[in-house]
């Protein structure tokens, strides 16, 4: 416990103290660390004083007047009201609104003690900043502003903030660089025949193939693949594939005999081989053997089938310096600018697009192939 102050230095603001030779000091009282103000007197009560408000201010200690004015609401017992009356009413799929509970958490965990009416613009941006920014996770931090941003907005509708208070509106977070690289015919003719090389030994199932084949001729996600099943989506010489991916996910219908030229295969061909697996499924894409709790004739997870590419691209041999390697999902881009330049397919309908330009940024290479110049 600190000694009572003299009779002359009872007028000192908190935390202010005076060396013998006239020199005064500040101790900031939630680290310790101490301060040199000079010998001013004057400036050195104004500057403890300023200090004393800014420490205050950061405490989550409520007050009379606080409790008045309803600010003892911390962004903790907002959370509670966000999650019951809008992540768990909003018609989110699973995946995205587990996403949008771990967002909640990370959220909670960082500044849910803080009151939310003082929680401003440096504090979000301090937190953005400090716990994705400088790891290096842009688009960590870019989906975090805009979930902080939703969060406050929501509150602001409910009356918990002032109108236009929100302190996640004037946060930028700079564009993310993309680092997974675009996958080319020749890279991907090496990773297929090593997919092929690799089921011949056993190192791989048979339906890593039938995957590859079926991603490349179809040119849909892995997830979509994943669920396709032979009496319901495959049916009046078409595939049918409601995808899943959105808010308001398309529904394509590919005829089966939709080919693409340069592998010599149709969509209806690959459907056939994923049929000769001698074992009976539902699914295009199952599993044929028992294997890690599953059984001949089950759905291969998206995650799985991602795996398979993955293991099998990483045994080719095939490098990108400074670039993540291309994942499954990269079939679905050198799908449409195969198809693009087969002519006589309309791409964006093909990946089930509603706008051009989203297919535009598939059909994107990132400097991957040759921009070549075609004499009349």
């Amino acid at each position: 416990m600190a000694r009572p102050r003299s009779i002359r230095k009872r007028s000192f603001p908190d935390n202010l103290y005076e060396r013998r030779d006239g020199y005064f000091i500040y101790r900031d009282p939630q680290s310790g660390t101490q301060y040199g103000l000079g010998r001013d007197k004057v400036r050195a009560f104004r500057e403890a004083r300023a200090a004393n408000n800014h420490v205050a201010s950061t405490r989550n200690d409520l007050g009379l007047v606080d409790r008045m004015i309803g600010a003892a609401d911390t962004v903790g017992s907002w959370l509670d009201r966000y999650d019951a009356e809008i992540i768990d009413k909003r018609k989110y799929k699973e995946n995205t609104r587990r996403q949008k509970k771990h967002h909640l958490t990370l959220v909670r965990e960082l500044i849910g003690e803080k009151t939310i009416k003082r929680v401003d613009t440096k504090v979000i941006s301090d937190v953005i900043d400090d716990t994705w920014v400088k790891a290096g996770k842009i688009f960590m931090a870019q989906t975090m502003r805009r979930f902080l941003f939703d969060v406050f907005e929501r509150a602001e509708a409910k009356g918990v903030i002032p109108a236009g208070s929100n302190p996640a509106r004037l946060i930028e977070v700079e564009a993310a660089e993309v680092k997974r690289a675009r996958l080319t015919w020749d890279e991907f003719k090496v990773i297929y025949a090593k997919a092929q090389e690799m089921v011949a030994t056993r190192e791989l199932a048979p339906w890593a193939v039938n995957a590859i084949e079926l991603g490349i001729t179809s040119a849909q996600r892995g997830g979509d693949i994943a669920v396709l099943q032979f009496k319901k989506d495959v049916r009046d010489g078409s595939l049918w594939v409601q995808q899943i991916k959105g808010r308001n996910p398309s529904r394509v219908c590919i005829p089966l005999d939709l080919r693409l030229h340069v592998l010599g295969l149709s969509v209806g061909e690959v459907v056939r081989r994923c049929r000769e697996n001698v074992v009976l499924s539902a699914y295009l894409i199952h599993h044929v053997s028992h294997r890690g709790g599953f059984k001949p004739g089950d759905p291969v997870f998206h995650g799985t089938i991602a795996k398979a590419f993955a293991k099998a691209r990483d045994a080719s041999g095939l490098k990108w310096p400074g670039k993540n390697p291309p994942s499954f999902h990269e079939l679905r881009s050198l799908a449409e600018r195969l198809y693009k330049d087969q002519g006589g397919v309309d791409t964006r309908v093909l990946l089930g697009h509603k706008h051009e330009r989203t297919t535009a940024l598939y059909h994107d290479a990132r400097g991957a192939e040759w921009m070549v110049v075609k004499l009349g």
